[in-house]
């Protein structure tokens, strides 16, 4: 009995006293591929803590990658085991290939992939070789260029940390395939209200495309910076000098290229309104029944002017253009000029008047043999009227139109008027009496 407990004994610390090495062999996989683990002590099992990330032959330590995360490998031999922490990566998204089955007459397909992801590295293949250089993922499309040699291509993504690589498959290039004409791609730039608007006008600017394709894109921009994407129209409000512009992407086929762009320069007028000077000829110091001609000297107020005239608040009939011309006036009358600006920033209203005085009694200045100086002529700061006999009159001094800039009267022999004020130039200086006027020309320096 004895001697049976003791071969029990030495059986159990047998089996319990393997010496099991370390296990040996990849710590990483991608998903979808196999490799081996080893260990230095044969006979064992192995078995994985999640067959849903990676498998492994419980006989052979054939490991194989299912799905990405990290499984536990186990090695048991007898009592005694080791284990192994394994890594399985993923593979990189499949994005489909875009191109094939279009051929453009001069260039051939352009190939490219629908997306890409960043710390992939792709590359095209033609025959099995490499064709052109491999482009680095952007998370965008990517666009591999044109090609036109016939035959398949395919496209492999490889993780530039984990190696981990996929095929995002093939197109054919075809003898077959159709040859398209080229297209060329134009869009035009117009504003729902032209180039030229009011300050504060809100504006719909509309991109007109020719050869855009079935689903054209449009990306908008306001001096260079982009304010707007998809749609063919962008509406706000712009200012002075502002550049908009539209960028066409076709997707037309053939579109070679496949960007269009236009621009419109704005002109943004600030809304002014006209500003009324009136001229009077003879002038608003009158002889009863003189005719008087009215002239309204508008600046401002853009275009579309209409003008209405009136005395004594009492609409003169016809008088509706610049110029207002009658006889029929009397003393304090006031003659007024309304302007209206129904252009683009209309309606916009400014006005002026004069009042007329009536002169009685004023001796003529034109009697006998009156005679008159002016003196000095040119003159710079003052200039002085002189009659060889007693006068009295209104002196009226006014610029090539017409226009009175200073008026006064003349009583004695000499009268001295004060130019000082005026720009140099040639005036007008006019003597009225109940008979007549005399007029002369002199230049201010």
């Amino acid at each position: 009995m004895k001697h049976l407990l003791f071969c029990l004994q030495a059986l159990i610390i047998s089996f319990s006293c393997y010496a099991l090495g370390p296990i040996t062999g990849p710590s990483a996989l991608c998903a979808g591929s196999t490799d081996t683990l080893t260990d230095a002590t044969a006979g064992g099992t192995w078995s994985s803590s999640a067959p849903g990330v990676a498998t492994v032959g419980s006989g052979t330590g054939l490991v194989t990658g299912i799905a990405p995360g990290a499984a536990t490998i186990t090695y048991t031999l007898g009592a005694s085991s080791v284990t192994y922490m394994i890594t399985v990566n993923a593979l990189p998204t499949i994005f489909p290939i875009t191109g094939g089955g279009v051929f453009c007459l001069g260039y051939g397909d352009r190939l490219g992939l629908s997306g890409s992801a960043t710390g992939i590295n792709y590359q095209l293949y033609f025959s099995g070789a490499p064709s052109g250089s491999m482009l680095a993922g952007t998370g965008s499309p990517i666009d591999m260029g044109w090609h036109s040699a016939y035959g398949d291509y395919v496209v492999t993504a490889t993780n530039s940390t984990t190696g981990c690589y996929d095929t995002m498959g093939y197109v054919n290039i075809s003898i077959s395939t159709p040859i398209n004409p080229v297209l060329i791609p134009v869009v035009s730039v117009s504003s729902s209200a032209g180039d030229t608007v009011c300050a504060g006008t809100s504006v719909i600017f509309d991109a007109l495309p020719v050869n855009g394709g079935t689903a054209p894109l449009y990306q908008w921009a306001v001096n260079g910076v982009v304010v707007g994407s998809g749609g063919p129209t962008y509406t706000y409000v712009p200012a002075n000098g502002d550049i908009v512009t539209a960028v066409l992407t076709s997707n037309a086929m053939c579109a070679i290229p496949d960007t269009a762009v236009n621009d419109i320069v704005m002109t943004v007028v600030a809304p002014t309104a006209p500003v009324v000077a009136i001229s009077a000829i003879p002038g608003t110091n009158i002889t009863p029944g003189e005719t008087v001609t009215f002239t309204a000297i508008v600046t401002g107020g853009g275009t579309g002017l209409t003008y209405h005239w009136s005395v004594n608040g009492v609409p003169a009939a016809g008088a509706t253009s610049s110029t207002f011309i009658t006889s029929g006036l009397f003393n304090g009358d006031s003659v007024t000029c309304v302007v209206i600006s129904t252009g683009l920033c209309g309606p916009l209203s400014g006005s002026n008047f004069v009042t007329i005085h009536i002169s009685a009694g004023v001796n003529n200045v034109l009697t006998g043999n009156t005679e008159l100086q002016l003196y000095p002529n040119p003159a710079s700061n003052e200039l002085a009227l002189k009659a060889d006999r007693v006068t009295y009159g209104t002196v009226i001094i006014a610029n090539e139109v017409g226009l009175t800039l200073i008026e006064d009267i003349m009583e004695g022999l000499e009268k001295k008027i004060d130019i000082s004020a005026l720009p140099p130039g040639l005036y007008l200086i006019t003597l009225k009496g109940t008979n007549g006027s005399r007029v002369m020309k002199f230049v201010k320096i």
